[in-house]
């Protein structure tokens, strides 16, 4: 069987969709930004239809946070055959709830993938679910040579170019690759998260040279969703297009 192909046993990816979008601007302060329209389509359910394209067994949750009632009303919108795939929905607060909890009878292997971002998630999914399969206990970031955020965090490797050596926040400086925040997860890293009370990349960042994540480089463009800026290039076609509908 090819790399890129579908698992035929349950797998999970967890899409985080509680950020405050505080570079959208004002008129956001009480809006979730991954409900801002794309076309006719908002950019959550887009990120959900592309996580389950192609893949029957993959089930996903969604982490809220910020105007998380929302999030749960814009799937309930949804069309079943869409909707039935959301697994569950739940809040997360700093310090208060615990993403071991959240994550931890959701089938494996699970991915993360934030919901302000597009990319080829059929092929980059399925070939990070493969490595986890491979090695259970070892994270996975993958990382793309398109940049397309100067907040993400920029990655160094190995001499094999197969290894994360270091996970930094890019200051402007041009990189070798961008994290395009898709994560392979291991429970660790979920405990780590839990006791430093910080997010998953903060926990793999933190923890970098006990976990000894792989490299997956992303095959083709992505789009990173952070100001409005970003939605109108991505309309006009500067960030390549995705339409998983």
């Amino acid at each position: 069987m090819a790399l890129h192909e579908s698992l035929t046993v349950p797998t999970s990816t967890l899409v985080l969709c509680g950020g405050r979008g505080e570079r959208m601007g004002l008129e956001y302060k009480d809006r979730q930004k991954v409900l801002t329209d794309l076309g006719g389509i908002t950019l959550l359910e887009q990120v959900v239809r592309g996580v389950v394209k192609d893949n029957d067994y993959r089930g996903v949750a969604l982490l809220t946070g910020h105007a998380g009632d929302s999030v749960t009303e814009e799937v309930g919108s949804w069309d079943t055959n869409l909707s039935d795939r959301v697994v569950r929905i739940g809040p997360w607060r700093r310090g208060q709830d615990s993403l071991a909890e959240f994550t931890s009878d959701l089938p494996s292997p699970l991915t993360v993938v934030s919901g302000n971002i597009l990319a080829n998630y059929p092929t980059t999914l399925s070939r990070v679910e493969r490595m986890l399969l491979e090695h259970p206990r070892v994270p996975v970031v993958v990382g793309s040579s398109i940049m397309r955020s100067h907040t993400q965090y920029a990655i160094d490797l190995d001499p094999t170019g197969t290894e994360v050596t270091s996970m930094t926040r890019r200051t402007g400086n041009i990189v070798d690759f961008e994290v395009v925040d898709i994560y392979g997860i291991t429970p660790e890293i979920a405990q780590i998260a839990d006791e430093i009370e910080r997010g998953f990349p903060t926990a793999i960042k933190e923890s970098i040279s006990e976990l000894n994540p792989r490299f997956l480089e992303h095959e083709g463009d992505w789009a990173h969703f952070e100001s409005p800026e970003d939605f109108e290039n991505y309309l006009g076609g500067q960030y390549g297009q995705f339409d998983y509908r």
